[in-house]
């Protein structure tokens, strides 16, 4: 059988340009995830190459080709390497590849310029293809997940395939195959080509395949996450229809909150269970989200079980379920807190009575000492400037005068109407303390000319 390579050679430009289109959009879709941009840069430079080679019928464009060709296919090698180590999170090793690169440059070049050797070129192609080719394959093995465990095998065994091909083309070549007619309808010709085919095709689906199976890991294992973290809030959360109110999914707390069991809300709406206080208070709140979405620590009124009144915190979102809008929603029970409230506002406004009636009574004192304090003062000067010449009696008739100018000042009479025959027994100290007490008391908290 007599093999076209140049028609192979223009199938195979085709369905490099058709992978690369394919992982052009995979890599548009999934920017969050890296990997895709390489494979995408991989199947770019293979289209780039396989140009090349259908152009090497050209002789003008010979020279270009012979220096661009091996090397932008080498490097489409390398950027399916490092989209396989991007694509499981790990960092590649750019200075063994920048390492790598630059020997196959080197090499390259030194053949072309120096010494013009297609084989020499050939083998050091061949051993960069299968170095980089069986260090994805590695790669592959080495870090693949659960998520991705069997397409990760399946492709780490194309491309140690890949890695032979090559591995055996170098050999072949080393022990004395020719290759200056590339386009001859040899076995050792087509070999590399019909190696292409295998991996062009595998890859891309199982590329594909791969990224998919990771899709539906991070989908799986994020609604793990959120159920988790809704069914573990202390608060409670529902999920409900918006326009309906119809209860698709409660958690625990939502149980504890409002005394209702899961199995006997799930499939009714709110206004079944009369959870709202105010019906239309849950109107009005449809509207507001509706309009933004979303509403942040209001205060409303709910209703338990047994038809106790709560007052709850409550945040809301609006989410789509299978193209239908529904509200995520959080209640944070605050009734402890709401009587604390009031009952520190209660006490607020006792000690706010208290403080008035206080300064209502210092003004009260203020006021009626401000005279006598006038007298005591023209009496302490008068004291100061003239003890030296007074006698004992005129100081303590002085004193007496200060004691009893508040009660002067203020004209109150004191009256004694206590019976002279009355006779008691006590200490006569304690008696004069509580008398002049109860005399000072009486001064000081009666009205101006009382008595």
């Amino acid at each position: 059988m007599v093999f076209d390579i140049r028609t192979i050679v223009l199938v195979l430009g085709l369905m490099q340009a058709l992978q690369m289109l394919v992982f052009f959009f995979q890599f548009k879709a999934n920017k969050n995830i890296d990997g895709p941009g390489w494979w995408f840069l991989w199947s770019a430079f293979e289209t780039l190459g396989f140009i090349f080679i259908f152009l090497r019928t050209i002789t003008s464009l010979l020279p270009v080709i012979i220096i661009f060709q091996d090397v932008v296919l080498f490097l489409g090698t390398v950027f399916i390497y490092i989209g396989v180590l991007r694509f499981f999170n790990r960092k590649p090793n750019y200075k063994f590849i920048s390492g790598t690169v630059g020997v196959f440059l080197v090499l390259h070049l030194f053949f072309i310029f120096i010494i013009d050797s297609i084989s020499a070129r050939s083998v050091i192609f061949s051993a960069a293809v299968a170095i980089t080719s069986f260090s994805t394959a590695i790669s592959l093995v080495k870090n693949k997940t659960r998520a991705v465990k069997l397409t990760a095998s399946l492709n780490a065994a194309v491309f140690i395939l890949h890695g032979s091909v090559f591995t055996y083309r170098g050999i072949m070549i080393l022990a004395g195959t020719h290759v200056n007619d590339m386009f001859s309808p040899t076995f050792f010709n087509f070999l590399p080509y019909a190696d292409a085919m295998i991996v062009c095709l595998p890859t891309t689906i199982s590329f594909i395949i791969m990224l998919n199976q990771r899709l539906n890991f991070e989908i799986s294992e994020t609604k793990s996450h959120f159920e988790l973290i809704f069914n573990s809030s202390p608060d409670a959360s529902v999920i409900s229809r918006v326009d309906d109110g119809l209860i698709i999914e409660t958690n625990e707390s939502f149980a504890k909150m409002t005394g209702y069991q899961k199995e006997e809300v799930i499939g009714k709406t709110v206004t079944d269970l009369q959870f709202w206080k105010n019906p239309s208070e849950r109107s009005e709140l449809v509207r507001e989200l509706k309009a933004n979405g979303y509403c942040e620590n209001r205060e409303f009124q709910f209703q338990r079980k047994g038809g106790e009144i709560f007052t709850g915190l409550f945040s809301g979102k609006i989410i789509t379920l299978k193209g239908i809008p529904h509200l995520l929603s959080v209640t944070h029970d605050i009734s402890e807190r709401t009587k604390a409230d009031e009952i520190l506002r209660l006490k607020n406004e006792e000690l706010r009575q208290s403080n008035m009636e206080k300064d209502k009574l210092f003004s009260i004192i203020a006021h009626d000492l401000r005279n006598p304090f006038t007298g005591f003062m023209g009496l302490t000067e008068m004291l100061a400037e003239e003890l030296p010449g007074m006698t004992i009696e005129e100081v303590q008739r002085l004193v007496t005068q200060m004691r009893n100018s508040a009660a002067i000042k203020k004209d109150i009479k004191i009256a004694n109407t206590v019976p002279e025959e009355l006779k008691i027994y006590s200490d006569i100290n304690v008696f004069h303390t509580i008398l002049r007490n109860l005399v000072s008391n009486a001064v000081k908290f009666t009205q101006k000319m009382g008595r």
